[in-house]
Formats: C-alpha cells, sequence, structure tokens
C-alpha cells in the first residue's frame, strides 16, 4: 500500500469513508514510485483513522498540498458526509466517494495545491494584513 495508515479501527467504518479510503489507497499504489512521494516518510502517504468524539463514527485524515509552498500541507477530514478541507466542505451528497478521492489523488501526485477559499496559513495572514488596515 502506498499510504502509511495505522491500522483498521476496531469500530466498523461507514461505507463511504471505506470507498473513498480503498479508491485513494488504489490509486497510490498504482502509481508508486514515480517520485509524488519522495518528500513522505518511507514513500507513504500519512493517512490516519480519527474517531469523531461526538457520535463514534469513523474518518479518515491525509495531507493536501497547501495554496502557498511555505505552507505545506494541510489535513484533509474524511467522513461519512464528505469531505472537510481547511474552510471548506465537500459533501458526498450525489457524488461517490470514489470521484471526490480521485480528485484529492490528482492534487496529490501533482503536487498541485487545493484551493479552497484560503487554507488555514493564508486565512491567518490575510487576517493579519486586514487588521493593519
Amino acid at each position: 500500500m502506498s499510504t502509511q495508515i495505522d491500522q483498521p479501527p476496531s469500530l466498523p467504518i461507514g461505507p463511504n469513508v471505506r470507498a473513498f479510503a480503498d479508491t485513494l489507497s488504489t490509486c497510490l499504489d498504482t502509481f508508486k514510485g514515480h517520485g509524488f512521494q519522495e518528500g513522505w516518510e518511507d514513500g507513504l502517504l500519512p493517512m490516519a483513522w480519527l474517531t469523531k468524539k461526538t457520535d463514534g463514527s469513523r474518518g479518515l485524515t491525509f495531507p493536501v498540498p497547501s495554496c502557498k509552498e511555505d505552507c505545506g500541507y494541510y489535513p484533509v477530514i474524511v467522513d461519512e458526509d464528505g469531505v472537510d478541507y481547511g474552510s471548506g466542505r465537500m459533501l458526498f451528497k450525489g457524488r461517490h466517494p470514489s470521484d471526490l478521492a480521485a480528485l484529492f489523488f490528482g492534487f496529490i501526485i501533482t503536487n498541485t495545491p487545493f484551493h479552497p477559499p484560503l487554507c488555514p496559513c493564508c486565512e491567518a495572514a490575510k487576517k493579519d494584513e486586514n487588521s493593519k488596515t
């Protein structure tokens, strides 16, 4: 597997999270060795399972490139309803989770910044800039 993911959780994983995780892992495995993983430990995308404190449901998190190179990466969180990224959210409603997994895979392998309204680093910089005016 081209992902560094801890062991699957003992609690059940919902079908949307499972479909997203399986698709992303399969895509990464397929393109392993093409150089896009050079900055990751052992060439593996760091992914981790999460548990929501509110309802105990399981999710997944992994990094995507940020708006600016000096911002590095920021976490994406996948749950049964959709994908949270910075200050935005994409719902699975009307989309198969595999479709969104393929979209994020594209950002990962090309190291293309995903441009939500602003990544947390840029959002903080903009707040600082606006407070000076």
